[in-house]
């Protein structure tokens, strides 16, 4: 197994772990609207054949498709920049450990609050 410092710096390790996360949200997708590849390939103007590259993780999308697949889910995407500390970081979850990114979280949200 590659020791963390090789991990948390991979491009193949983020792409995959975001790969992973949009799987999650198109079958949750899928289920929640009781819809097949046909049917969701329709409502995001794509090709099954699209659908499907998507669903098996044999794709690199483009920052505007991942925005253009998420919002054809009702659902914004998030992306945050953090500083990289291998000590904090959970190579299982790819977050750092919950004390620092429980700080985090308090300080986006006091930043979504102000900005609304």
């Amino acid at each position: 197994m590659k020791p963390k410092n090789e991990i948390i710096k991979s491009p193949d390790y983020w792409l995959t772990k975001i790969q992973n996360q949009l799987f999650r949200e198109l079958t949750d997708y899928m289920k929640t609207n009781n819809l097949n590849q046909n049917d969701l390939a329709n409502k995001m103007n794509v090709s099954r054949g699209y659908i499907n590259q998507v669903l098996n993780g044999n794709f690199n999308f483009t920052l505007k498709k991942l925005i253009e697949l998420s919002l054809a889910m009702n659902k914004i995407p998030s992306i945050s920049f953090e500083k990289i500390n291998i000590d904090n970081f959970d190579r299982h979850s790819g977050k750092l450990s919950d004390v620092k990114a429980e700080k985090n979280h308090k300080r986006l949200i006091k930043i979504s609050k102000k900005a609304v």
